[in-house]
């Protein structure tokens, strides 16, 4: 649904039911909101933990923790940085290659500034003037990985298992990480550590965990193979997910095939009206309900719905109180 029209107040109100229901949650949050309404709510300070750009959860995307293959850890390490440092072919080659040679050579120590230094050590002599671009190129874009906030992120081995098991409730803001890129690159990583974690655990009809992936629009903004596998797999290993964004009609197929509820707040746009009229029984019947919503209004819809119905969401505090 469009701004202001109650999606992070709503998904706020589910996440504390998953915690009284005794559901771990991770939320990853791109303006920081969270803590604020969840507080508002009444969930008690105690149960939340949260990251920021100033205190981060680090993370070391080249340390094997889950019984992953060397081609299985630069796979996904390949195709997460193609997808949000926009690499060309050649550059794609040359990171691949590198990480096959250090990945064998040393199972832990390696970080983005271990990947930039081998980068240099290459010879311009013997890879001709098309490959010394393509690997200046490559360094240019990795080189911000290393530095700022990128460093604060990057640049430590740790476990994502025994963190988020400390409280009910993790909060990842973003709000204060300025760039976009580094984002979607972090968050991306993330969901990867998670995503090996929970498959090394094996397939489980209990909900275990869910994940909150708000402004999901900002996420999905290119083709990446880690979301496909996340929504299509995760939910197998007891995993569920929660995506709110502003617009349907960027959201990619693999997304609205996996999702089994939606809750729609007022849309306004015509391509997102159209595409709701496309996924929804009865589509047309609802289009001027869609369009008219009010704020805490929504329609839901589930698979084993016969329809959809328009609902009402209580909120425990004035929205003139946000």
């Amino acid at each position: 649904g469009s701004t202001g029209l109650g999606k992070t107040t709503t998904s706020s109100i589910i996440v504390s039911e998953l915690a009284k229901h005794g559901i771990r949650v991770l939320i990853i949050d791109w303006h920081d909101e969270y803590l604020r309404l969840l507080r508002k709510i009444g969930i008690p300070r105690e149960m939340i933990k949260v990251y920021n750009a100033r205190k981060p959860y680090p993370l070391n995307p080249f340390d094997f923790k889950h019984g992953e293959s060397i081609d299985e850890k630069v796979s996904f390490i390949v195709d997460i940085m193609e997808s949000t440092l926009s690499l060309s072919a050649p550059q794609s080659y040359y990171l691949y290659e590198i990480l096959q040679e250090e990945l064998r050579d040393h199972a832990s120590g390696i970080s983005f500034s271990t990947l930039l230094s081998k980068l240099k050590e290459y010879s311009d002599i013997t890879e001709g003037y098309s490959g010394r671009e393509a690997r200046y190129a490559l360094m240019r874009k990795i080189r911000p990985l290393t530095i700022g906030q990128a460093k604060k992120l990057f640049e430590y081995t740790g476990s994502v298992k025994e963190e988020f098991m400390k409280k009910p409730i993790t909060i990842i803001e973003l709000g204060r990480v300025r760039n976009n890129t580094l984002r979607r690159i972090y968050t991306l990583f993330l969901l990867k550590e998670i995503f090996s974690m929970y498959t090394q655990k094996g397939l489980s009809s209990k909900l275990k965990l869910v994940i909150v992936l708000d402004e999901f629009h900002n996420l999905a903004s290119t083709s990446c193979e880690v979301l496909e596998r996340l929504f299509s797999e995760i939910r197998k290993f007891g995993v569920g997910l929660i995506v709110i964004s502003q617009t349907l009609f960027d959201l990619p197929s693999y997304v609205l095939r996996n999702v089994n509820t939606k809750i729609i707040h007022s849309v306004k746009t015509y391509r997102d009206i159209k595409e709701l009229v496309n996924i929804l029984p009865y589509g047309p019947r609802y289009q001027d309900v869609i369009i008219n919503l009010a704020v805490g209004e929504a329609v839901v819809y589930k698979v084993d719905m016969q329809h959809p119905v328009k609902v009402r969401i209580e909120f425990p505090f004035k929205m003139q109180d946000l």
